[in-house]
Order: C-alpha cells, then sequence, then structure tokens
C-alpha cells in the first residue's frame, strides 16, 4: 500500500531529526556505522540502478527464486508492500550522504535480531525507514532497489530456515524410525515370550485339569472302599462271632465225646473182668 503523506514543508526541515528519532541513532552529521559487505540487485534488477555505496554496503547472496519459498510462506514474500511516498520532497538535507548505508546496515542489523527475521518487524524498520529517507531529500531509486534487495535477503533467510527445519524433521524422522524398528523388535521378542508363557500356562492349567479329575476318580474310589470296608467289617465281626459259636460247640461237643469214650472204657475194662 504506498505511503502517501501530506507533508507541510516544516516536516522536510526536519526529516534529518526524524531519522535520527525513528532509528534511535545519532542525527545527521554523527559518523555512521561502516558498510559492511557488498548489497546485490534484486531478481531483475540491474546493478547500474544501485550506487557505488549501495553496491559497497551488506553481503547477501543473490535472491532465491518464488518457487524456491516454502508454499506456506510464499504469499508473504510476493510483495514487501512498501511504496516511496507520494509527497513532494525538497532539496536534499545537508550531511545525508552516508544515509543509504547507514540505513542497509540498520535493517540487517533488525533483521539479525531473530532467526529467521520477522516479517512484520523488517517490513514496519522498512516503511518507517523510507519515510525518513524521503522526508531527508534523498533520491528513490537506489533505496526502492535497495529495500527490493533487503527484502529479497529476508526471503533467502525464510528459505534457508525452512530448509534447514526440514533437515532437523529430516533427523528427527530417521532418528524416530530407528526408534520404532527397535520398538518393534522389541515388540515381537515380548510377544514370542508371552506366547511361550502362555503355552506353559496352558499346559499347567490343563495338567491341573488332569490331576483335579485324578482326584475325582481316586475320592470316589476312596468312597467307595470306605463303604465296601463298612460292609466287610460287619461280615467279619459276624463271621468272628459265628467261628466263636462253633469253637463252643466244638468244644462242648469235645468234652461229650471225652465222656463218653471214658465211659466206653470203664464199660469195655467192667467186661473184661
Amino acid at each position: 500500500m504506498p505511503l502517501c503523506l501530506l507533508l507541510d514543508s516544516s516536516f522536510l526541515a526536519d526529516g534529518a531529526e526524524m531519522a535520527a528519532e525513528m532509528l534511535g541513532s545519532s542525527p545527521p552529521g554523527a559518523v555512521l556505522p561502516p558498510a559492511v559487505g557488498t548489497l546485490h540487485p534484486p531478481e531483475g534488477g540491474d546493478s547500474a540502478s544501485l550506487p557505488s555505496a549501495t553496491q559497497a554496503v551488506g553481503g547477501g547472496l543473490p535472491p532465491p527464486s518464488s518457487s524456491e519459498v516454502p508454499l506456506e510462506r510464499l504469499s508473504s514474500f510476493l510483495r514487501h508492500g512498501i511504496s516511496w511516498p507520494d509527497a513532494i520532497q525538497r532539496s536534499r538535507v545537508h550531511g545525508s550522504e552516508g544515509m543509504l548505508d547507514f540505513y542497509i546496515s540498520s535493517a540487517r542489523a533488525v533483521m539479525e535480531e531473530s532467526s529467521p527475521p520477522s516479517v512484520d518487524v523488517v517490513r514496519d524498520f522498512l516503511e518507517r525507514s523510507t519515510v525518513s529517507y524521503h522526508l531527508m531529500g534523498c533520491p528513490r531509486d537506489p533505496w526502492m532497489a535497495a529495500v527490493d534487495t533487503l527484502w529479497s535477503e529476508v526471503r533467502q533467510r525464510y528459505q534457508e530456515a525452512a530448509r534447514h527445519r526440514a533437515q532437523e524433521l529430516a533427523a528427527e524422522v530417521a532418528l524416530a524410525e530407528q526408534g520404532y524398528e527397535a520398538l518393534c523388535l522389541q515388540r515381537g521378542g515380548a510377544i514370542s515370550h508371552a506366547e511361550s508363557l502362555s503355552a506353559r500356562h496352558a499346559s499347567c492349567h490343563a495338567d491341573i485339569a488332569a490331576l483335579r479329575r485324578t482326584l475325582e476318580e481316586v475320592s470316589s474310589r476312596i468312597v467307595e472302599q470306605e463303604a465296601a470296608s463298612l460292609v466287610l467289617a460287619e461280615g467279619v465281626a459276624a463271621a468272628n462271632a459265628e467261628v466263636a459259636v462253633i469253637e463252643r460247640k466244638c468244644a462242648e461237643s469235645r468234652a461229650a465225646l471225652s465222656a463218653l469214650q471214658a465211659s466206653l472204657a470203664d464199660s469195655q475194662r467192667g467186661g473184661a473182668m
């Protein structure tokens, strides 16, 4: 969305002070941070559109193509949405010659605050920097080219973060697969052990059932034998009583026989005389 500003001329005169206040830096004229690396033009851009001061700042690689950006983030990086203000500019503020390098370095410092950089934070910083840069009467093309390149660097960092996250996830997946395979082996051993114990338990249960059946049979036979023993005991008692009676009769018969034999002997001796 274009940053349309209806600026009073007094605001233009104070552009340098506003820039210093927005960025938390010293006003123009103070010693600016040194340039770092090289700033490359955005995709499809021409390095001639960047001044030598711009090309001497930064160290980003050429931005990735849109197809390389993760799909869930692609829409966020299609456009940065930053436009040059429509307000009329006054002449350039004295001492603002090095502000392009300073803003680029400051933007990169903001990008370093998190990994990957916060899209909203970087976009907000670039929007405010665009307004400030415009207020100081600085030229449009070098700054907007720098904005495109910085945004491409943000996009590239997201791509690198996504690639790094994909590598981490791949490592986690590989580790999880190893853990799963180990658990599968452990599960197989546990199942085999459980099946072995189950078979032994079933065999033990069958033995117990067989012993119980045997015990029931033995108990039944014991009851039968005990009943038979009682009957036999009664028979033994009756037989013993019968034996006692017969023995008494035998004794009486033997005594009677002895008496008769004695009488016979006496009779025979008397007849002989």
